[in-house]
This record gives C-alpha cells, sequence and structure tokens, in this order.
C-alpha cells in the first residue's frame, strides 16, 4: 500500500503546485498529511518525471501552467496499464514516469484527475482503503444523497472501490444493501473500532458509465449526438469516451453502452433534447 500511497501524493502535489496561491513547504507537508523532508524528496520525484518548480522570494512554490506539454496522448499501452495504476504500486513499471506525467494533462481525463486527486479526497480514499484491508466499518459522516436529497451519517462496510476511484461499493448497516457511495459528496469518514459484522453479505458490484450500481437490470442504450451534445456528454460523464464512436456520414457521434439505470440517460437527454436522437430504447 506505501507505492499506491506514494503515487496518490504525487498527483495530489501536482494538482497543490499548480493551483493558486504558490504554496510553503509547511502548507504542503500539512496538507499531505508528511514532514517537510518528505516534501523535499517529492520534488526531486516531480523533477525526476520532467516537471520544473519555480519558486518566489518567500520560498513559495509553484509549477508554471505553460510548463505542462500540451497534446500529450496515450499510447494502446499505456491506456491499458493505466487501470490499474491507482490500484496497484506500480514499482518499476517501464511506463510509470511517462504516464503519471502524461496523466494529469491529458485532455480526455483532465475531469476526473482533479476530482480524485484532491488533497480531501485522496485522504477519504486512504481512509476507506484502510478499513477494507483491516475490515472495520466506517461511518460516512453527512453524506449527501441526491436520491433522497438527505445530508446524514451512514453506517456501512466498506467492500471496494469502483474502476474510477469516483465511488466506494459499501454493504449499508441499516437498509441492509449493497450501495455505492459517491466520493465527492462524503464530508469526512470515521474508521470505527467495530470489525464488520456482515461480510457474508459483501460481493463485488460495478457501477455503470453514468455511476449507477447494479439493479437487477441492464439497458442497451444507443443515442446519436451532436458535436455539442459529444463534448458535454464526455465532460459530464467521462466514462462514457471508450464506447463513443464518431459517424462521417452523418458527421454526427453515437453512444452505444449497456447501463444500471435509465434515470441519468432520461435527464442528460431531456437536457440537449434539440441535439440528440434517441435510437433506443424509446423513453415514456
Amino acid at each position: 500500500m506505501y507505492n499506491q500511497h506514494k503515487i496518490l501524493r504525487v498527483f495530489q502535489l501536482i494538482n497543490l503546485l499548480k493551483s493558486k496561491p504558490l504554496k510553503s513547504i509547511r502548507t504542503l507537508a500539512k496538507t499531505l498529511e508528511i514532514d517537510s523532508r518528505s516534501v523535499y524528496r517529492y520534488f526531486d520525484l516531480l523533477r525526476e518525471l520532467g516537471f520544473q518548480l519555480e519558486k518566489d522570494s518567500f520560498n513559495r512554490f509553484c509549477i508554471l501552467s505553460d510548463e505542462i506539454e500540451e497534446g500529450f496522448t496515450f499510447t494502446a499501452e499505456e491506456s491499458i496499464w493505466l487501470n490499474e495504476l491507482i490500484s496497484t504500486s506500480g514499482n518499476g513499471h517501464a511506463l510509470k514516469d511517462g504516464l503519471l506525467k502524461k496523466l494529469y494533462v491529458n485532455s480526455e481525463i483532465k475531469i476526473q484527475g482533479k476530482q480524485l486527486f484532491k488533497a480531501h479526497l485522496s485522504k477519504l480514499v486512504e481512509q476507506a482503503n484502510l478499513a477494507i484491508q483491516t475490515k472495520h466499518q466506517i461511518l460516512l459522516q453527512k453524506y449527501h444523497s441526491a436520491n433522497s436529497q438527505n445530508i446524514e451519517d451512514r453506517l456501512v462496510e466498506p467492500i471496494h472501490f469502483t474502476d474510477n476511484y469516483q465511488h466506494i461499493v459499501a454493504y449499508e448497516v441499516e437498509s441492509n444493501t449493497i450501495k455505492h457511495f459517491h466520493i465527492e459528496r462524503i464530508t469526512g469518514i470515521e474508521i470505527l473500532e467495530k470489525s464488520f459484522q456482515f461480510e457474508s453479505q459483501h460481493r463485488i458490484s460495478e457501477t455503470d458509465v453514468f455511476g449507477f450500481g447494479e439493479s437487477g437490470k441492464t439497458y442497451e442504450i444507443h443515442l446519436s449526438l451532436s458535436l455539442r451534445a459529444y463534448l458535454f456528454l464526455k465532460e459530464e460523464f467521462p466514462l462514457t469516451i471508450p464506447f463513443i464512436k464518431y459517424d462521417k456520414k452523418t458527421d454526427n457521434y453515437t453512444l452505444k453502452v449497456s447501463v444500471n439505470n435509465l434515470l441519468p440517460v432520461k435527464r442528460f437527454v431531456e437536457g440537449l433534447k434539440e441535439d440528440i436522437t434517441v435510437i433506443s430504447p424509446i423513453f415514456n
């Protein structure tokens, strides 16, 4: 787990150094929850990756925006390995150094990168991951539910993360069900002393490209999108990107994918009615 946390902190540090204002060593150390000497060691790693650090007269640091090269693209080999990078150490992999830099600046996943590697979100990931490894219940503090419109604590037993680390899949004690909890809707996590009590109810559950967990049913959707709709779709739901194809004949884009819930699809279509043609299914 040490190498995984190191990779997470590299992204946290890049994100901190690219945002204003400039940061002091003390501020960086406090945010990342490491000592000052470790910050300097991470600086050395960033330099090895090709980043140039700038320092002002007050000994505060940043990465200049124009220092990040534009136009990076992933090779097929890097794209395959990308899915493994966050969940494994990546130690010694030949593609590691080049991919770490490309991951942050590649336009197709920039939104996910910003979401995942904010210092606060990364801390939540680490806490939940620790609870998974030690098999302890956790309290999701002030969880903002999009379905019930409530903000309340949730007692859960965390099972695993979704591939993009946007959701924690967990067994909720009160409802006796497996649910997907969006990382960004969690205010805080408290690891409890109580060990798992319902491990026999745990199972692996995957989310679809719109972030909805398994519901016992799947739906095949086929949409035709204008350029405007395509841009909105990949920005709002970046996991749809691999399933979008350009159609030269119509000069439009098509989305064909299986989903667990039609509600987010309906909402997206309703917001862009003039730019989307629903080929299937027929919405009521």
